[in-house]
């Protein structure tokens, strides 16, 4: 005679006790020693007791790793803004060129013809002045401020470095991408005082 699964004779008893933080470290010693596979309430139990107990172990490293991986998604190319400036310029019929590399701080478009450089700047890196998106980050302050302060740096070095080579850049901002037509036309007037 074959016994019913739902029965409670039919369990294997490994199975029908709850499983403790003192066991479940036994238990697991034993399946990785032996491998024997983890099944139901016990692999239940010690999946999620092992998850608990790597997650207060390693909670800065988690919240470090995950900042890092925002921060890692952040393109440097072909971002949104970036489009914006494109299909503008596209618009006016002005020909351009994109991430010249041998150009200090490597513009974002430049006018071949009139030799200016285009910077598309994010308001959050390149910290624009009275922009809500500019927030400094509450954790570790410190780094971010001198991050903020090295980007400035940079950019006011590169902006020096191409006026002497006489083509005054133009920077646009990440706001002011929203609306193409003001785009359009704060280009074209920054493009004639040029």
């Amino acid at each position: 005679m074959v016994a019913d699964s739902r029965s409670p004779n039919s369990r294997n008893a490994a199975d029908s006790y709850s499983i403790t933080r003192g066991d479940a470290r036994a238990r697991l010693t034993h399946c990785v020693r032996w491998r024997v596979p983890l099944r139901g309430v016990q692999a239940k139990a010690l999946n999620s007791l092992a998850y608990r107990a790597r997650a207060l172990t390693n909670i800065a490293v988690v919240a470090d790793e995950t900042t890092s991986g925002k921060m890692r998604a952040v393109r440097q190319a072909g971002t949104a803004p970036e489009l914006a400036v494109r299909a503008s310029l596209a618009s006016l019929g002005i020909a351009f060129e994109t991430n010249v590399r041998d150009k200090p701080g490597r513009p974002d478009a430049w006018l071949a013809e009139r030799d200016i450089p285009i910077f598309v700047h994010g308001c959050f890196w390149h910290r624009r002045e009275g922009c809500p998106k500019a927030s400094t980050p509450k954790k570790n302050r410190e780094f971010w401020q001198a991050k903020f302060a090295a980007n400035k740096a940079r950019d006011e070095r590169d902006a020096r470095r191409l006026r002497e080579m006489g083509c005054p850049p133009i920077v646009v901002w990440q706001c002011q991408t929203k609306d193409a037509d003001a785009l359009a036309a704060a280009l074209v007037d920054a493009i004639r005082e040029s």
